[in-house]
């Protein structure tokens, strides 16, 4: 039986022709032993005809009988897959062919943490996808400013979940189909966060995994993330109860994965913070995204109630500021920076 060390798994629904270019890009890795596991979310299997012409052993294709959506289909292709670490990819973010090289390279050089990994860039394909981001059409770069490019940081366990939340990765994109991760880490966090959306699930995955064992992180580009304008969650009809709850499940989830740790109580408020951060951020996205009278409508009736939440609540005024004033928030940033 064939035996990879590392395991691509990947959920995909009903973009055939994203698949099987997918499949092409990760086949060109320069590193071989790995395999590529797919949980396809169609029942009419539209991804088979994608597998079968590509006609490679290491791809395995796994048909679900109902759509099982996004992260819990990820997870079913976990358990279908043999190697001895995992990456995590869509069907359309693409894995650079020297990623799997330059990973267990790191890992031979650093054995002993739980997740090897680099930095994804921004691939934004379209006016409407820059516009809502504040990013030109085509790839942006965003290596770790703290960093040379090529710098290795390792980060114990018991230091992880706090730098990250304090923002050490925060001039970076760590993508998590550019984090190698070891299976039993998967295994013991129960795969991909599945607490009811999709949204902040990049950012509690690689907080829950890289609290484990630690990750050794390397500055430099693995991968990327396409963003068509579509794939963000912008429609704010579709996304009313997860935009108001995600949030809280989102401290739900990581103290569920944390609480355990002696330092606790002092990542509670961290946690709290950083769920703040974000959906300012968010709201922002959704807000250059929605921009017909209706929508407008409904955001606006919705932001209140997501942050009614007394943790993030401070955080609202953060938004209207950077939305409806945003040459002011620039101004006070700049003072805030020359005080500090």
């Amino acid at each position: 039986m064939y035996q990879p060390l590392v395991s691509f798994c990947m959920s995909t629904y009903k973009r055939p022709d994203l698949l099987y270019n997918q499949l092409h890009c990760i086949l060109e890795q320069t590193y071989p032993h790995f395999e590529i596991v797919i949980s396809d979310n169609d029942t009419e299997q539209s991804g088979k005809q994608a597998v079968e012409k590509i006609n490679d052993p290491r791809v395995k294709y796994f048909p679900n009988n109902a759509n099982l959506g996004m992260v819990a289909s990820f997870n079913a292709s976990i358990g279908r897959s043999n190697g001895e670490f995992i990456v995590m990819i869509t069907d359309d973010d693409p894995a650079y062919p020297h990623m799997l090289t330059d990973l267990v390279a790191l890992l031979n050089q650093h054995p002993g943490y739980g997740v090897y990994g680099g930095c994804g860039d921004w691939m934004v394909e379209n006016e409407f996808a820059a516009k809502t981001l504040h990013l030109p059409v085509g790839k942006t770069t965003h290596l770790l400013k703290t960093m040379q490019e090529d710098e290795v940081k390792l980060m114990p366990a018991d230091q992880f979940a706090a730098a990250y939340l304090n923002g050490f990765f925060s001039t970076t994109f760590l993508l998590w189909s550019c984090l190698m991760v070891e299976r039993s880490i998967l295994l013991e966090i129960k795969g991909m966060p599945n607490y009811g959306s999709e949204l902040l699930t990049d950012h509690a995955f690689v907080i829950a995994a890289g609290s484990k064992k630690g990750m050794a992180y390397q500055n430099k580009a693995m991968g990327g993330q396409v963003v068509h304008g579509d794939n963000f969650g912008y429609n704010i009809f579709k996304l009313r109860d997860k935009y108001i709850h995600t949030p809280q499940w989102f401290y739900d989830y990581l103290a569920l994965q944390l609480n355990q740790r002696s330092d606790w109580q002092a990542l509670v408020p961290k946690i709290w913070n950083f769920a703040g951060r974000s959906w300012v951020e968010y709201t922002l996205l959704v807000a250059r995204a929605n921009t017909g009278k209706d929508q407008k409508k409904e955001l606006n009736k919705l932001i209140p109630e997501a942050f009614k939440n007394k943790n993030i609540h401070k955080w609202i005024y953060k938004f209207y500021l950077k939305y409806y004033f945003p040459s002011l928030f620039n101004i006070l940033l700049s003072v805030k920076k020359i005080w500090k």
